[in-house]
């Protein structure tokens, strides 16, 4: 419970808004040469970011940031998922369960490949997710 508090403590005073995206699937139109991709993705009010701060050595990786995000705010992470934090892209680059109450990330920005989801339309789904299929 310790924990929970502090992690609520921590949104109130680091959060910011994003979205966390996930490749559901991917299809390809033999006949056109098109992939269809399905993601599954999840707005998030408060992801917190970590601090950046230098090593021993007296330097830091600017492209990797440490996140938290509150378990009850998404669905289980994984290493290829990604976020979109501030107008920019974060891929996972590791995950850790932190006591359960949370997702403890390394997030990686790419300097060299910028998302584009082109025309969205929208697809129903049977869970409580909000999935849409990028064309």
């Amino acid at each position: 419970m310790i924990v929970k508090s502090n992690i609520k403590k921590l949104k109130r005073e680091y959060g910011r808004l994003g979205t966390v995206y996930r490749l559901v699937s991917t299809t390809t139109d033999l006949a056109y040469g098109t992939k269809r991709q399905v993601f599954q993705y999840r707005v998030i009010r408060k992801i917190i970011f970590m601090p950046n701060r230098e090593t021993r050595a007296g330097g830091y990786d600017p492209g990797l940031r440490k996140a938290l995000i509150d378990s009850d705010d998404t669905f289980e992470l994984k290493v290829g998922d990604y976020a979109i934090i501030d107008s920019k892209t974060y891929f996972v680059k590791e995950v850790d369960d932190y006591v359960g109450d949370a997702y403890k990330l390394i997030l990686k920005t790419s300097d060299t490949e910028v998302l584009s989801f082109g025309e969205v339309s929208e697809t129903v789904t049977l869970t409580d997710e909000v999935s849409y299929v990028k064309l």
